[in-house]
């Protein structure tokens, strides 16, 4: 079993051997998404395309779309975004549409001040 934090680790530790690794590799984090799947995080449902397209056509995945249906039966949509970055909501837009958010990398402090 791999802990999550695991994962971030290795990265982190390829980065500072290697500042371009985002041309290489990329972590996404699924925030409450459990091994493989649970309903309570966003399940990233194009992820197996999106590594497709970026081996074989070079188009690098910018976000993940990704979507969970809520105790209500309700569908959210949003993105997964690529570590260090998190998904942001634009403030503005649909809070269950995934076109209201953003990639960006900071801190939450930073974002909500708008600083990014």
């Amino acid at each position: 079993m791999v802990p999550s934090r695991g994962t971030r680790r290795y990265y982190e530790a390829v980065e500072e051997r290697d500042p371009r690794v985002s041309d290489y590799y990329r972590h996404f984090e699924a925030p409450g998404l459990g091994h493989c799947w649970s309903p309570s995080g966003l399940y990233p449902f194009t992820i197996f395309d999106d590594m497709v397209a970026w081996v074989e056509r070079g188009s690098v995945p910018r976000y993940l779309l990704a979507s969970f249906v809520d105790e209500n039966g309700t569908e959210h949509e949003g993105i997964v975004c690529p570590y260090p970055e998190r998904a942001v909501y634009n403030g503005y837009g649909d809070p269950l549409s995934r076109s209201s958010y953003f990639c960006a990398a900071g801190t939450l402090d930073r974002l909500n001040r708008g600083d990014l």
